[in-house]
């Protein structure tokens, strides 16, 4: 049967399988189960964007509240208010390097120990983005407008006369309805320093684009 409940052993070894590229299938056979009911649990994994290694790695009480049935709790108000409070600065803290959803939900836990399970947490979450969207229509010309912003991580690079590594900011620019891409490096961010740049990389992505024209 594909939605019978499975041991938390059994867990363990589809995602030792999964991690070792075994289809859905042979982890079936090779665990006696259905591969309907090992497809399950793979997409659930992927819908909450985690990795098999990091969930090796966890005791089988977190594991519970990953894998916990798709149902949803009973009504909390209060709890599903403070919860979508939550959101809009995690949505902030995603946008920097290093941070996820596990470690949100991990402080989230902290801040509500009574909360909501980690599957449920990005449940809410997406169901929470997708109420934030809003989209508009925008007539674009071709190669008439340089978009651009910084890439977040810095790079580095090696003076050729001293040997000192220094990081530098990188940002790209790209022209809308064309296939592109123009990138610059900054060493030494101030106002000016970035005007110049920019105006740098938009004069030579215009002869560049010019060229290819």
């Amino acid at each position: 049967m594909a939605n019978k409940t499975i041991t938390m052993q059994k867990i363990r070894q589809i995602l030792r399988l999964k991690q070792d590229g075994i289809s859905n299938r042979k982890a079936g056979l090779m665990l006696g189960l259905h591969r309907e009911t090992i497809r399950k649990y793979v997409n659930q994994i992927e819908e909450l964007g985690m990795n098999y290694e990091q969930l090796l790695k966890e005791d089988d009480s977190v594991l519970e509240s990953v894998f916990e049935k798709h149902k949803f709790p009973k009504a909390n108000k209060g709890r599903l208010e403070r919860l979508n409070d939550y959101f809009p600065r995690m949505e902030k803290e995603l946008a920097r390097v290093g941070v996820d959803r596990w470690n949100q939900w991990l402080e989230y836990k902290e801040q509500e120990p009574e909360g909501y399970a980690y599957s449920h947490f990005c449940r809410a979450y997406n169901y929470w983005q997708e109420k934030q969207q809003v989209s508009a229509h925008f007539e674009q010309k071709a190669g008439d407008k340089l978009y651009v912003d910084y890439t977040g991580s810095k790079l580095h690079i090696v003076d050729k006369h001293t040997g000192e590594i220094k990081s530098v900011e990188v940002f790209v620019g790209v022209y809308f309805h064309l296939k592109f891409i123009c990138t610059r490096w900054l060493a030494f961010v101030s106002l000016n320093t970035v005007r110049g740049k920019l105006l740098d990389a938009r004069k030579a992505s215009e002869r560049k684009l010019s060229q290819q024209r």
